[in-house]
């Protein structure tokens, strides 16, 4: 088994040489005694250290808390400090670094390798913990996934189904109805309200089949069926819409960047909850869509005058805001959404979805 490497950082050189003295003969090996924070945060990131054993009273213009908060937070290796002060205020300031220790001066060879050992065995715990999170997270993530590819899968189909089908088959029966019929009859009234009841039932069917699966979304592009959801919500629900792209989202400028049908539809989606959203549940009146041109993001910001609300109780009972957050998750681009809301002071949807420059083909 190697040797635990250990960075000693003391500006006493009497004491330095007794904690290395102590950490030979303990069996660890000492990877480099600096005097000052600057050389603890350089050593740390040339030797990688398994430990830090840290002064907090240094050389130069860093102290030893502020260096093992730099090199814990940069490089996720821990620290012990080792001082004579151990005040109020300067235990509360080391408290903010999470240290793996605090030892007295003077102290004794068994008291720093109590320390040490309790120190090394917790960080090891630590990261075999953050290690088998972040394996779940990745499984969990590709789990979202395929949850949202079976949704968009399933959307589809019904959408299909409704518009190739129970919306043919009234379409074609409303045709029939409509047919002149030579003799009048008393019925003509009631022809008439069945004929305005099927006519109303087609259109109910065409705009469930749209909310489920844009017509064109990958066809006629996202621009297009983004101005057809903010034109059929503003008929349908009374609200203003405002929709400011800069024709960003044209087809051609698209092709400038790489945004794949995955990401638009991301994109999509999230619009379609965010009004959805903003309509039902926040009482909006007035709603815009604003995209920035992208130079490493497309961004989008949703942002409407509701009611808002607290995003300290966002729970099961929230659940477009969910289902927004797992499917930028879910996203295969690099995607972000921020939602900054309060109570009275409406809603604003952030979503950043990375693109990359398309590289232009040299021509011969």
């Amino acid at each position: 088994m190697a040797k635990a490497k250990i960075l000693v950082v003391e500006d006493s050189k009497e004491i330095a040489c007794l904690i290395e003295k102590y950490l030979k003969t303990l069996g660890y090996a000492v990877s480099a005694l600096v005097v000052s924070g600057e050389e603890a945060i350089k050593k740390t990131e040339e030797n990688k250290p398994n430990l830090v054993l840290m002064d907090i009273q240094l050389s130069g213009k860093m102290d030893g808390i502020e260096a093992a908060g730099i090199i814990r937070a940069r490089f996720d290796i821990p620290s012990i400090f080792v001082s004579g002060y151990a005040d109020k205020k300067l235990l509360e300031r080391a408290k903010i670094t999470e240290p793996f220790g605090y030892i007295l001066k003077p102290f004794k060879k068994k008291e720093l390798q109590s320390n040490i050992e309790m120190a090394l065995y917790k960080h090891k715990v630590e990261r075999e913990r953050k290690k088998l999170i972040e394996e779940h997270m990745s499984d969990l993530q590709e789990y979202t996934k395929k949850i949202v590819s079976a949704q968009e899968e399933e959307r589809k189909r019904i959408a299909s189904e409704l518009h190739d089908g129970i919306a043919q088959d009234l379409a074609a029966l409303l045709i029939k109805l409509k047919k002149p019929n030579k003799k009048p009859s008393s019925n003509d009234q009631n022809l008439k309200s069945v004929t305005n009841g099927i006519a109303a039932a087609i259109e109910e069917i065409r705009n469930i089949s749209e909310n489920l699966l844009p017509s064109g979304l990958l066809v006629l592009g996202l621009q297009k069926s983004i101005v057809s959801l903010v034109n059929r919500m503003s008929k349908n629900h009374k609200v203003k819409i405002q929709f400011k792209s800069e024709n960003i989202l044209t087809t051609e400028n698209l092709e400038k960047v790489k945004l794949p049908d995955d990401s638009k539809i991301t994109i999509y989606r999230i619009i379609q909850e965010s009004l959805n959203n903003a309509i039902k549940h926040s009482n909006a009146s007035n709603i815009t869509i604003n995209f920035q041109k992208p130079k490493k993001n497309l961004k989008v910001i949703i942002a409407d005058d509701g009611t808002g609300f607290d995003p300290n109780k966002v729970g099961s009972n929230c659940l477009g805001i969910l289902g927004m957050k797992e499917r930028a998750r879910a996203c295969k681009s690099n995607c972000t959404l921020d939602i900054l809301t309060e109570n009275g002071k409406g809603t604003k949807v952030m979503l950043a979805v990375a693109v990359e420059p398309v590289k232009s083909k040299k021509k011969n």
